[in-house]
């Protein structure tokens, strides 16, 4: 082969392979480096954010009890907003509430029940059993009786409720009552008794009164009273004194005093008139003469 023939055979191999490269060439020229860059950097930011957003659809608030140490685990939850926050405090109070108004409620029983048992019956307000107390001195009529500072002020109040409350068997006089007019316990099952250690008359009648006494049991409670020194019913100064039917003065013993002049047993007329038609005396000692009986 010439030289001539050898030169077009390498051209003829040349432009073969040019034209097998060239079409390469020109697609690689006019792609853009920098976009293939960037969408590989996309690329791989895409799989770490999908991966977050995973976790974070998946945080709950909640406590993990492992079997074998029994550790409590607290996987952190989102921020709460305001409105939450608000939420969960009315909430918050609403349970407070409900949770003081139950104490309450399981505490008042309670609270009641342990001031009925160190309350005796005999003081509780307005709960009248056997007895009550009459105080012409200090007593009030708006008072129930039921105890000595409960007093009632007087005789008919005291017979009022001895009459509703057929359980009274006693009224007790601690302080002098006047009385008027008819003086009865007819009605009633009590009687009238002197307090322990109350010394003067239990009843006066005063000047210009008149009382009638009708079936009404006195008694002087000598038993409970060492220094007894005035008798059950005390009349001064023309006043009138009727002892009927069914009346007993009994048990009504002075005692001597050195300081004061005992009077009585059952009756002291002072000036005073005595009309003495039925009843009974009975039981009494009397240790000065001038008008006592």
């Amino acid at each position: 082969m010439n030289g001539k023939s050898k030169l077009l055979s390498i051209v003829a191999f040349f432009a073969l392979l040019l034209s097998q490269v060239l079409p390469g060439l020109v697609a690689f020229a006019q792609t853009d480096p920098a976009s293939t860059l960037t969408d590989q950097m996309v690329s791989q930011q895409e799989v770490p954010a999908l991966v977050d957003e995973q976790v974070e659809s998946e945080q709950v608030a909640q406590v993990v009890n492992s079997d074998e140490d029994h550790e409590a685990v607290t996987v952190e939850k989102p921020i709460a907003t305001e409105a939450d926050n608000a939420g969960e405090e009315a909430k918050a109070s609403e349970i407070d509430s409900a949770t003081e108004e139950t104490e309450e409620k399981d505490i008042a029983p309670i609270a009641l029940e342990m001031e009925e048992e160190t309350v005796p019956d005999a003081q509780k307000a307005g709960e009248i059993s056997d007895v009550i107390y009459l105080n012409g001195a200090i007593g009030q009529d708006t008072f129930d009786g039921t105890t000595q500072a409960q007093a009632v002020k007087t005789f008919a109040k005291a017979k009022e409720l001895a009459t509703a409350h057929q359980t009274v068997k006693r009224i007790i006089v601690i302080g002098i009552t006047t009385v008027s007019g008819e003086v009865s316990l007819a009605g009633t099952n009590a009687i009238l008794v002197r307090g322990d250690q109350f010394n003067a008359q239990l009843l006066q009648v005063d000047a210009g009164q008149h009382a009638t006494f009708t079936n009404i049991v006195i008694d002087g409670n000598s038993e409970g009273n060492t220094t007894t020194i005035k008798p059950l019913i005390e009349a001064r100064d023309g006043a009138v004194v009727d002892i009927n039917e069914g009346t007993i003065l009994k048990n009504n013993k002075n005692k001597t005093s050195v300081d004061l002049p005992t009077r009585g047993g059952a009756l002291g007329i002072f000036g005073a008139t005595l009309n003495m038609m039925g009843g009974l005396i009975e039981g009494n000692q009397a240790l000065m003469a001038e008008a006592s009986i």
